[in-house]
């Protein structure tokens, strides 16, 4: 089951570095199987860089912000802005890069197996 209500207060919660994370959500499904939903929020200009992670797909819903996510293995480059939905498969390093003058916030769903 899947709360009515997740509070986001990633968009409050002040930071130094380049970008921050935290976890909203956490739920495990059944057997090995988990869902954890994430706020991600960059500064402008800066990146972060996310690894192959063998048994992790991520879906990213961006709320405010523009950008572009870039898969070097497929050496292919994707833009991003407000309300698009991005599918990540098991397994793709990439790095989200804000290349926007405002915070770029992304709202990370991931299911892991």
């Amino acid at each position: 089951m899947i709360p009515r209500k997740i509070s986001d207060q990633a968009a409050k919660t002040p930071f130094t570095g380049d970008f921050v994370i935290l976890e909203l959500y956490r739920r495990f499904i059944k057997g090995k199987r988990s869902l954890r939903v994430k706020s991600i929020i960059i500064r402008p200009g800066k990146k972060i860089e996310r690894p192959a992670e063998r048994n992790h797909e991520h879906i990213y819903y961006v709320v405010e912000g523009v950008g572009k996510i870039d898969y070097s293995e497929l050496q292919r480059t994707i833009t991003i802005e407000p309300f698009s939905l991005i599918y990540v498969p098991i397994a793709l390093k990439h790095v989200i890069i804000n290349h926007g003058i405002a915070n770029l916030h992304i709202i990370d769903f991931t299911l892991i197996e």
